[in-house]
């Protein structure tokens, strides 16, 4: 079946900042086309699930990602981790679906569940941080970041994760540091889609127009 590569994530605009690349491809069994949405969670791999029906209940909760009946999805990915447990990407997808309805605390306890069966999986580290960010614990989603970072394992995403450690930074108002690692996410994503490309650079002008205004929320 052929991929298909896009964003499709569940994450909620952060306190009015509106970060919409996430440093996200998608790849699903479903030979479909969906609209990019500015809710980003990642979703990677799925055809890396082994188990036919678990990797089709995976794709059909993705499908209801996109509908945005999370509850539904939710379901869906649970009887996905039955059929096939310690699988990182379904495990991610779990931790994903529950940040975006708001149980922080059983969203991360899925992504330390998802980094001890692959620790190499930076598309984790980024849903992570994320997670933390939106619970108001930068600090916390900085040490996420940074472990990710030193894998420097999958460079598909890898501007993703330094865009997300330049969100973390501006909320803790050190726009030198948020600039500079913006800055960096634009130059890795200069050689992507020209979509991507232009999320990027939508995101990180927004950044520095607000560090730069001292607009803090």
């Amino acid at each position: 079946m052929k991929k298909r590569n896009h964003y499709k994530s569940l994450f909620l605009p952060i306190a009015g900042f509106i970060l919409s690349s996430y440093g996200c491809d998608v790849f699903t069994s479903n030979n479909s086309n969906a609209d990019v949405n500015e809710h980003n969670i990642c979703f990677y791999n799925s055809p890396n699930i082994k188990n036919p029906k678990a990797l089709k209940l995976f794709d059909l909760g993705l499908n209801l990602v996109e509908q945005g009946t999370l509850y539904e999805a939710k379901k869906d990915f649970y009887e996905a981790n039955n059929l096939e447990p310690n699988n990182s990407i379904i495990l991610n997808g779990l931790g994903a679906i529950h940040a975006r309805l708001g149980a922080f605390d059983s969203a991360i306890d899925y992504y330390k569940l998802s980094l001890k069966t692959d620790s190499l999986y930076l598309t984790t580290y980024i849903d992570y941080g994320q997670t933390l960010n939106l619970a108001n614990r930068y600090e916390e989603a900085l040490g996420i970041f940074f472990k990710g970072k030193r894998i420097k394992y999958d460079s598909s995403v890898e501007y993703g994760l330094y865009l997300n450690i330049a969100v973390s930074y501006y909320y803790l108002k050190d726009c030198d540091k948020a600039k500079k690692y913006s800055d960096t996410a634009r130059l890795l994503s200069a050689n992507k889609k020209s979509e991507i490309k232009k999320e990027v650079n939508d995101d990180t002008d927004s950044l520095i127009e607000r560090c730069n205004h001292n607009i803090f929320k």
